[in-house]
């Protein structure tokens, strides 16, 4: 038998060399198992004694770690409802001839929304109210910069987009209050 190194090795090397290659990629992965295990720990003490987690954005940002959180999060997409008229509402209205006075522009777009008033209030519904309500609790809150977690209605955290970096914060400085 002969190695990539043109080294002549005896097929019992072979088999020698094979099992503790063997043996190593079985130790990797167990240890690879107990370090995913006590991050799986971990990950589930930061959720001890949160009964509510809220999330604030002004604008359209990934956020980590929120898909396996064992507490549910309530987003308010603040930018949610303006987004809708942007990009879903205002295409819809029929466009003017260039030139065209401000006061036709105005008239043009009431006159769209009136004809299709219940279809619109329809599809932004949920969007307003999700926006209302998100406004009147970042005033509570007192919320100046996004995105913002807010845990247990006592504690913010801005300027994280990590849930588990902001339950790390809360677990450091609210936990037994």
């Amino acid at each position: 038998m002969t190695n990539p190194w043109n080294h002549s090795i005896s097929h019992r090397e072979g088999i020698v060399r094979c099992a503790l290659l063997g043996l190593l990629l079985a130790a990797l992965a167990l240890c690879s198992g107990i370090a995913r295990a006590q991050s799986r720990s971990a990950v589930a003490g930061l959720f001890e004694g949160v009964q509510r987690i809220e999330l604030f954005l002004a604008r359209p940002t990934p956020v980590l770690n929120i898909q396996g959180a064992k507490v549910p999060v309530k987003v308010y997409r603040l930018y949610a409802h303006q987004q809708y008229i942007e990009q879903t509402l205002m295409p819809r209205i029929p466009k003017l001839p260039p030139g065209a006075s401000s006061t036709e522009i105005q008239h043009n777009i009431s006159a769209y929304i009136e004809a299709n008033k219940a279809q619109i209030e329809a599809e932004s519904k949920d969007l307003k109210a999700m926006y209302l309500e998100g406004k009147e609790l970042t005033f509570r809150y007192k919320l100046l910069d996004y995105p913002a977690f807010v845990i247990n209605g006592v504690a913010v955290f801005d300027h994280t987009n990590d849930l588990h970096e902001a339950l790390r914060a809360y677990q450091k400085h609210y936990r037994g209050r």
